[in-house]
């Protein structure tokens, strides 16, 4: 940099000087917001009232911005401006003017400003190209802009036409007064993009997408805007951050100052489902918005989607239902109020366990012991110390408060919806249940969860597991019934379920070979568990139920099974061996226990192989076996699974028996209902039974049936009458309302 100064000279005034500077720039490097620049080699002239700029040019790969010319009063006197690709991003970022411009894409053109230091300058750029341009992170597409600064308004003057998909065109005019932080755009869309309103609607979505066409006013200052218009939005989507769901609607959406109205329009879940949704947004400049949304007709519509992945609560599932609901609220709080039931492959699982957390402790503290030489070559780092400041401040991401959710939901639960109940997620302990009944839960994200009513099961399974040793599925029994009275770990459990097995009574005891009631002594039995109140810590009961024995054979079994503990030992025995707990005078057994533990541990293996072939089928294998030469070999494939959106429910036992005494070895047992209607009281029912020659004195090898199942849970003959007597009374008034209107007639 040279200083020199100029005399002046005159016979009549006093001599003046005036200060001459040259600047020389040499090429270096430029950080700016995080980025190096190049800066190549220029020269600055100063002059009294006019500067020279010749070859300034700060680049980096592939954009550049360039400035030559001179500024000075004189209106022929040009600077240029000269843009190859220069990121907007860069600019507006850097300069922090507010949330609401931030424009991006790249710039290409060029910038005049004619007559710079004169009292009414002229700048403006004849075609500015922005490839990618955007506004809120949202691309808008590649633009064409005219732009021109007004000196009496002092604004920014903009016209720009966007060519976004398919060279659809959106035109925008409007201008910028930097100097008050103003601006006014007015558009007409083609189908633009609509998730630049994500950030005005972060309070209650976290995505914004679709399209939108015809005319809106967008003005404000730069961190206070509104809009009004009318456009039609083309597959408008959002998600719902606290259930995950998106909605996607087609329609007409008018905005008018401070609010956006719509009513009756059709919305759409990912699957297709509909439903009529009416709502508002009212805001002040888009602060403080307040909304509420009601939702009305829902079909089917996916109502909750939280993977277990994804899962911040002991809750997670995917909801389908049929009603209303309300979300309404406030930056910073939502209520979500809901009053559904149930649709087909609604799944919900609810975790129980308890466990805590253990505190992670550091035993070892690693030094690094090159700090004070880094912090020495950090305290040499050329960059100002303001421009450093800067760089923290936008790092620094401001984070309010998490946002509250209150949900009120009223649901009637259907049977076509599954609800598992995980007690023990590392042992494997579980119920998948399928059942009906009226649910109330609230939950307050400050709070706790609270839940009420009962849920009656209509089928189910019960996982029940021992040190991964036993590993077994229970049926559970129509009408067992979960209560939920508040806290939902302290629900009451009233299930009953029950295990089938065959095994032979002369394990208990030798005599049963010699009974007279028994035409062979290997039996079927169902081994029964029985679990009762607190969810926390139940109570768990073992019974053994014998549908094929006479009431003496059943007392003579129970004699021997006489004792809590014995009865316990014989449930593990069962379940583990598939046979009896041999009393100690009966210690002089036939049966081969090695055999027994290992035809159980195949059973198990498989069972595991096959679940994990299919998640619409369930697969339980059984081979079972107490003598070494395997010649009492039995193979049962149990299968299972709700078909055609949970409607058509299939159970079947399929299996071989390789018995001498019985002249069929093929068991092929199954159950099929059809659910006529969503709530399940009316199925049309068939089944096919194998007859165990064994048990039955039939000549029949198995025994068929088909029929019409009608259920109707009532508390006495009156509520059970009560839905005829009223649509009986209905027809009355209607009859009635007819008459009275025909004889008002003249």
């Amino acid at each position: 940099m040279r200083f020199s100064r100029e005399e002046q000279g005159d016979n009549s005034r006093q001599a003046s000087s005036r200060l001459l500077t040259d600047v020389s720039i040499h090429p270096t490097e430029l950080v700016f917001n995080d980025t190096v620049w190049d800066v190549g080699r220029a020269h600055i002239g100063v002059r009294p009232k006019q500067i020279d700029i010749e070859g300034f040019k700060v680049s980096r790969p592939g954009q550049y911005v360039a400035i030559d010319g001179t500024a000075s009063p004189d209106s022929l006197s040009r600077v240029t401006i000269d843009l190859d690709h220069f990121d907007l991003d860069y600019l507006f970022e850097t300069l922090a003017i507010g949330e609401a411009v931030i424009f991006g894409g790249t710039a290409t053109g060029k910038v005049y400003a004619d007559g710079l230091l004169s009292p009414e300058p002229v700048l403006y750029t004849p075609r500015l190209h922005v490839d990618g341009i955007s506004y809120n992170h949202c691309v808008m597409g590649d633009a064409d802009i005219v732009s021109a600064w007004d000196n009496a308004a002092k604004k920014i003057t903009i016209d720009a036409d966007i060519a976004g998909k398919e060279q659809r065109l959106t035109k925008i005019n409007g201008f910028i007064k930097p100097m008050t932080e103003e601006l006014d755009f007015r558009f007409r869309a083609d189908r633009a993009p609509t998730s630049f309103l994500q950030p005005f609607m972060a309070a209650f979505a976290t995505r914004v997408g679709g399209e939108v066409s015809g005319d809106a006013h967008l003005w404000g200052t730069f961190k206070d805007i509104d809009l009004e218009g009318k456009v039609y939005a083309d597959n408008f989507n959002l998600t719902l951050g606290f259930t995950d769901c998106t909605y996607s609607l087609t329609d007409s959406v008018a905005f008018s100052p401070g609010l956006i109205a719509f009513r009756d329009v059709t919305l759409r879940d990912r699957y297709g489902h509909t439903a009529r949704i009416s709502g508002r947004l009212r805001h002040r400049y888009f602060h403080d918005p307040t909304f509420k949304f009601e939702i009305s007709g829902a079909d089917n519509l996916l109502v909750y989607d939280i993977p277990r992945e994804k899962a911040s609560d002991p809750w997670y599932g995917r909801i389908f239902g049929r009603g209303g609901a309300t979300v309404e609220g406030v930056p910073g709080r939502i209520d979500i109020g809901v009053n559904m039931r149930t649709e087909p492959k609604s799944t919900f699982t609810f975790v129980l366990d308890d466990t805590r957390e253990s505190v992670d402790y550091d035993f070892i503290t690693f030094r690094d012991r090159d700090k004070a030489r880094k912090d020495s070559i950090a305290a040499l780092d050329p960059t100002p110390r303001e421009v450093r400041e800067l760089r923290a401040r936008a790092g620094r991401a401001e984070t309010g408060p998490p946002t509250e959710y209150k949900l009120d939901f009223e649901v009637d639960i259907a049977p076509t919806a599954t609800l598992n109940l995980i007690m023990d997620p590392v042992g494997g302990d579980k119920i998948v249940a399928n059942g009906s009944g009226h649910l109330g839960m609230t939950y307050d994200s400050q709070g706790e969860l609270e839940m009420r009513g009962d849920y009656t099961l209509d089928k189910g399974t019960y996982t029940f597991t021992l040190q991964d040793i036993i590993i077994k599925d229970f049926n559970i029994r129509e009408g067992s019934r979960i209560r939920f009275s508040g806290d939902p770990y302290a629900a009451r459990l009233d299930i009953t379920a029950a295990y089938p097995v065959n095994a032979n009574l002369t394990d208990l005891d030798e005599s049963f070979k010699s009974d007279p009631e028994l035409n062979r002594t290997n039996v079927k039995l169902n081994a029964l568990m029985r679990i009762t109140g607190d969810m926390r810590s139940p109570e768990i009961g073992y019974d053994l139920e014998f549908p094929t024995l006479t009431s003496d054979i059943d007392r003579k079994v129970r004699s021997i099974i006489s004792t809590d503990e014995m009865m316990g030992q014989q449930i593990i025995y069962l379940l583990a061996l598939n046979r009896f707990y041999t009393p100690e005078y009966m210690a002089a057994t036939h049966g081969n226990e090695l055999v027994s533990v290992a035809s159980s541990t195949l059973s198990s293996q498989l069972g595991s192989m096959l679940g994990a072939l299919s998640d619409a089928w369930n697969i339980a294998p059984a081979i079972r076996s107490s003598k070494g030469d395997f010649s009492d070999v039995e193979v049962d494939l149990a299968l299972s699974s709700q078909l055609l959106d949970n409607r058509l429910l299939f159970n079947g036992n399929f299996g071989y028996r390789d018995k001498s005494l019985n002249n069929n070895s093929f068991i092929g047992d199954f159950d099929i209902r059809y659910l006529l209607n969503r709530a399940g009281t009316i199925q049309l029912k068939a089944y096919n039974r194998y007859n165990d020659q064994n048990y039955y004195l039939k000549s029949a090898l198995t025994t068929q049936g088909i029929g019409v199942v009608f259920k109707r849970d009532f508390d006495n003959v009156f509520s059970f009458l009560r839905p005829w007597l009223r649509k009986k009374q209905e027809k009355a008034d209607a009859k009635t309302e007819e008459e009275e209107k025909e004889g008002a007639r003249p």
